[in-house]
């Protein structure tokens, strides 16, 4: 008799190899869409457009909405050691995530309004995420 069950545990181990990794990912892009209905990354809020004649009721970084729907879509590998989001197509993302210079001639710096990247709250979500699958190892 196995008393650890390890047969069972190594079989659920290869299973987590392939769907860890996907919940994190999932996980994670939720994490990043929130962002934009929070108008916030890490707690601190987006800083707000300069006024604007019509006035633009539309949420901040929300024009056409293709920014969020390439956010959404931004997973370009996920295995057991990666998980690689890239924004694709959108040539301004990089200028809103990190406040970079923007206009024709780079006149103007854009605030920084960052919807992507590594922070504290996300770091504990995933750790919640791979304690639960480890402890799925030794529970059934």
């Amino acid at each position: 008799m196995n008393k650890f069950k390890l047969n069972q545990s190594l079989k659920i181990l290869e299973q987590q190899k392939s769907t860890l990794p996907i919940a994190l990912a999932e996980a994670t892009q939720q994490y990043f869409n929130k962002s934009f209905s929070n108008q916030a990354w890490n707690g601190y809020p987006w800083q707000i457009r300069k006024p604007q004649k019509p006035v633009n009721t539309k949420p901040i970084l929300y024009k056409t909405g293709a920014l969020k729907n390439a956010v959404s879509k931004s997973l370009v590998k996920t295995d057991f050691k990666t998980l690689k989001f890239q924004v694709q197509n959108i040539p301004y993302a990089a200028v809103h995530n990190n406040g970079l210079k923007a206009g024709r001639g780079r006149c103007f710096q854009m605030p920084q309004r960052q919807y992507m990247g590594h922070t504290e709250e996300l770091a504990n979500i995933q750790k919640k995420i791979i304690k639960t699958y480890i402890s799925k190892l030794w529970t059934k």
